[in-house]
């Protein structure tokens, strides 16, 4: 019954996988007892679930009592327990609860240095992750030194043409962007570009990923034809995979940009107003990347010589970072 709610999950049939985990759960627990580690695995699985359809709260709890759970069995380094903490880092992740998120990620990789082997493929997964909350709270050189070592790592172990090093080396380039190092980057995503073409089904999602961040480069150095070629494919692809989603409306956004930085305002109004449109709609939505549509709606407007349009959008936009600002409550 678990391993067909997995499956479910897999299929994303998510009501029959949360109807079928949940009997698997209260059948185990009956008969095993309460602290079975079938029960902190079918609580790990509806954590999953629930994470999915973003609702924290209750993934959070199934998670940790997974966790307690597994800690209580298995003991602490333990193969089960890393995973454990990693799956609730990620949580608190998502939750925006940085401290707690780094905490669970550096006590995860103590225990992976203990349990498992040097330069095992699972450690620079959890370096990938913990560089990347490093990224967004502006530890460049943190961050940088963590994608470089698990990249190292995965090149070990996979070689340099597989997916997992994509992965790295289109994180190593965000930071190079970040810092202004364009050619260095646009480098490296190009490559981690090239991988994921020869290695991954077409119209799959990393690869619109790198297409959206190459793009952006390009937007940046004002090479707007190709940006928009890379954006258009971007956007073809996510309409495919995520059409209800807040990455199907940035990528209209920027290639809303790649056309206004070319004079094609009329079209690029068209797609930076539904680029807008799709990310407002999304009510989970990071604030981000609704500041960033109105963004390119304002800069559009004034570079047509709209500027009262553009004032009418900059005023919702002061509107959105304002009640950005506000929130600073962060997880419980």
């Amino acid at each position: 019954m678990q391993n067909l709610g997995v499956l479910y999950m897999r299929m994303g049939r998510t009501e029959d996988a949360q109807s079928m985990i949940e009997k698997s759960v209260a059948i185990f627990s009956e008969t095993l007892g309460p602290d079975h580690p079938y029960v902190a695995l079918g609580l790990n699985n509806l954590g999953a679930l629930a994470f999915a359809r973003q609702d924290f709260d209750t993934a959070d709890e199934f998670l940790l009592e997974s966790m307690h759970i597994t800690d209580k069995y298995y003991g602490e380094e333990t193969p089960e327990m890393i995973n454990a903490l990693v799956n609730r880092g990620t949580l608190r992740d998502a939750r925006g609860d940085k401290v707690t998120a780094e905490a669970l990620f550096c006590k995860a990789l103590t225990l992976q240095k203990k349990v498992l082997k040097p330069r095992h493929p699972d450690i620079a997964d959890v370096l990938s992750k913990l560089g990347l909350l490093q990224q967004e709270q502006g530890r460049m050189d943190d961050a940088e030194a963590n994608y470089r070592e698990s990249l190292s790592i995965l090149k070990e172990t996979f070689g340099p043409n597989h997916p997992e090093v994509a992965d790295q080396l289109s994180n190593l380039a965000s930071i190079l962007a970040d810092r202004g190092d364009d050619a260095e980057s646009e480098k490296m995503q190009r490559e981690a570009l090239r991988i994921r073409r020869e290695k991954l089904p077409s119209g799959h999602r990393d690869i619109s990923s790198s297409l959206g961040m190459l793009a952006s480069l390009l937007i940046r150095r004002e090479e707007y034809k190709e940006a928009e070629a890379l954006m258009r494919e971007c956007l073809e692809i996510r309409r495919e995979q995520i059409p209800n989603h807040w990455l199907y409306g940035s990528a209209m956004t920027k290639l809303a940009m790649a056309l206004a930085g070319q004079g094609k305002f009329e079209e690029a109004e068209s797609e930076a107003l539904r680029g807008w449109q799709t990310v407002d709609a999304m009510a989970y939505a990071p604030a981000l990347y609704k500041q960033d549509a109105l963004l390119v709606l304002v800069t559009l407007y004034d570079e047509w010589g709209k500027t009262k349009i553009a004032d009418q959008w900059r005023e919702k936009l002061d509107e959105i970072k304002s009640a950005a600002a506000g929130d600073h409550t962060s997880a419980p």
